[in-house]
């Protein structure tokens, strides 16, 4: 038995730069591990090897990890480190490997990055006015708490309601707190954001809808405004 990862070996325990809470990289052996077999980091899939339609073998190679022109790391095969390993039978299990490219995508006439993703700006808009995109869509395959925040994102950025949290949370400062603060972030603290907004969003609503406040004054009560007070004092 061969497993093949991609990625270099992690520590055998929790690596410093992962430090609670956040997820610890470190490396996990399974009872499967545990009893036997051989484990390889760094390498890669290049190919399928054989002849008359059947399948003899499966090219590899080492790769390092490198920073690409936008900083992120990215395998990079060795030269002469490639090697074969016998094979008779290959199954492709991928997962989610990106947006499927299908009718709707095409007439709609989105752009994507170079990993296959759909573009967007910080409000979650693609490069078609009034087409927005969210989730796994335009992030890539990754946990559901940030499809969710992904959600909340758009939510705040295409809805009334979601603009209303944050001009409630912050009256007539809105388009400073924007201009200075909300313009200036990266997609990812605007995740943080979203969360944030959705917390104000539910605190403004009422526990009860349907009972009045405690201090609401009666529909045909009066109430002095206290801007006038200061006016005439």
């Amino acid at each position: 038995m061969r497993q093949l990862e991609i990625l270099p070996e992690p520590p055998p325990t929790r690596d410093p730069a992962t430090p609670w809470p956040e997820w610890p990289r470190m490396r996990r052996d399974s009872s499967s591990h545990q009893e036997g077999g051989e484990r390889r980091w760094c390498v890669t899939t290049l190919g399928f090897e054989g002849a008359d339609g059947r399948l003899s073998g499966l090219r590899c190679a080492e790769v390092e990890w490198v920073d690409a022109a936008d900083g992120r790391p990215t395998p990079r095969p060795k030269a002469g480190s490639e090697f074969v390993l016998a094979a008779d039978l290959a199954l492709i299990a991928m997962g989610f490997a990106g947006p499927v490219r299908g009718r709707l995508l095409r007439d709609l006439g989105v752009s994507f990055d170079e990993r296959g993703h759909v573009v967007r700006d910080a409000n979650h808009q693609t490069a078609v006015p009034g087409v927005f995109a969210s989730g796994d869509l335009a992030r890539g395959a990754s946990l559901v708490v940030h499809a969710i925040a992904d959600g909340r994102g758009a939510f705040v950025s295409l809805t009334p309601e979601g603009r209303a949290a944050i001009v409630a949370a912050a009256p007539r400062h809105v388009e400073e707190v924007r201009r200075h603060f909300v313009d200036l972030l990266a997609p990812e603290q605007l995740d943080t954001m979203a969360d944030i907004a959705a917390a104000v969003l539910e605190s403004l609503q009422p526990e009860d809808q349907d009972a009045p406040a405690e201090d609401a004054p009666a529909p045909d009560a009066q109430t002095e405004d206290p801007r006038a007070e200061r006016a005439g004092g």
